[in-house]
């Protein structure tokens, strides 16, 4: 974890999540402001793998770009997930270990907006989350921290999983591995 933290306007590349090694395969950039943060992320893909179109459906059984920020405690957090349907997953997360999730908690309603474009080789996300909804589910922007990851599957079902700020291990739920964001 050589990571310290995810500043504004700023493009990160992403790690293998075991090995902690770079991989151009996923990009994310950065845009914050007063009223929102926006998560671009590019990825290069070979096989498309979504496996579901509807809301809050197990988007983690397919490919996926997924983004958590905690709310004001680094084991309460947001889980937003979002696949090539651009269909979204937003649940919150109660992580008292530090390792996994022990409760979680689907949001009724999306609390994002998300746009997905495709082509042959990429696909790209854009998240955009309103503060001000992030501040009704306990959002603190001085004290936040976040992670985010991709998964992708391969034509023979191989799981690929990459991450901004490795845990080295295959467990996207690791709270150490997360990251200051720094609106400013």
């Amino acid at each position: 974890m050589d990571k310290t933290e995810i500043k504004n306007n700023a493009t990160y590349v992403f790690c293998e999540s075991i090995s902690g090694k770079e991989n151009a395969d996923t990009i994310l950039h950065t845009s914050f402001n007063k009223d929102k943060l926006i998560f671009k992320f590019c990825c290069k893909e070979k096989f498309f793998c979504p496996r579901h179109k509807e809301y809050n459906a197990p988007l983690f059984d397919g490919d996926i770009v997924e983004l958590m920020l905690t709310l004001g405690d680094m084991r309460k957090y947001l889980e937003i997930e979002v696949n090539q349907h651009n269909a979204q997953y937003c649940v919150l997360i109660d992580n008292e270990t530090g390792r996994n999730f022990d409760k979680i908690t689907k949001l009724s309603v999306p609390v994002i907006e998300s746009e997905v474009k495709i082509d042959k080789e990429y696909w790209e996300c854009v998240i955009i989350i309103k503060t001000e909804d992030l501040v009704k589910l306990g959002w603190q922007e001085d004290n936040c921290f976040a992670n985010a990851h991709r998964q992708s599957y391969t034509v023979t079902d191989e799981l690929l999983q990459y991450s901004l700020n490795s845990a080295y291990e295959p467990n996207f739920h690791i709270v150490k591995a997360f990251l200051k964001l720094n609106c400013a």
